[in-house]
């Protein structure tokens, strides 16, 4: 991708140029756990195609009733424990 800030719009990898108002630019995230046994695999990540679709599919089979913790946003513990 290359973005020309002048004329406000960005050329993506195919070529089509993709114009724009305001450009945020997202780099994305890698989930960490921070050592705590079992997050990993109970947290899903809505940031891919494939994380989307697993939290879609975990929110279907979710039996009414079930205790949900939402997680907005990131949490550094690395850092806040530095």
């Amino acid at each position: 991708m290359r973005v020309d800030q002048g004329e406000r719009f960005a050329v993506l990898g195919d070529g089509s140029r993709l114009g724009y108002d305001y450009l945020v630019l997202a780099v994305g995230d890698e989930p960490w756990d921070g050592g705590v046994p079992g997050l990993r695999e109970a947290d899903l990540n809505p940031w891919s195609l494939e994380g989307a679709r697993a939290v879609a599919e975990r929110l279907r089979n979710l039996p009414a009733g079930a205790p949900l913790v939402l997680r907005v946003g990131s949490l550094d513990l690395g850092s806040a424990a530095s």
